[in-house]
């Protein structure tokens, strides 16, 4: 079993959590990723795999759902990337 850590994460102006699992592999690391919410009137509950191999990203398990578009999973990643991968590196992001 992987690294745990819980992240606050924004999407359509409700307040969510990711829990995120971290499993290093050779040659990458795969974020096996949950939105979670305390709010049951929110109904979004959606899992994602992410692999990062140092430069790139991709998804190698996309969620069947509705809910699961691109933005979200756009906005996922951006969240385990300025919230993790960038904080490993300790660079960080630029603000607009």
């Amino acid at each position: 079993m992987g690294k745990l850590i819980t992240l606050p994460f924004q999407f359509n102006q409700k307040e969510y959590y990711l829990l995120v699992q971290i499993r290093k592999e050779e040659g990458h690391e795969d974020y096996h990723v949950t939105t979670i919410t305390d709010d049951l009137d929110a109904k979004l509950y959606v899992n994602y795999i992410f692999r990062w191999d140092g430069i790139n990203h991709s998804i190698i398990k996309t969620p069947t759902e509705k809910l699961a578009t691109q933005e979200l999973s756009d906005e996922i990643w951006h969240t385990i990337y300025t919230s993790i991968i960038l904080e490993k590196q300790q660079i960080k992001p630029d603000v607009q």
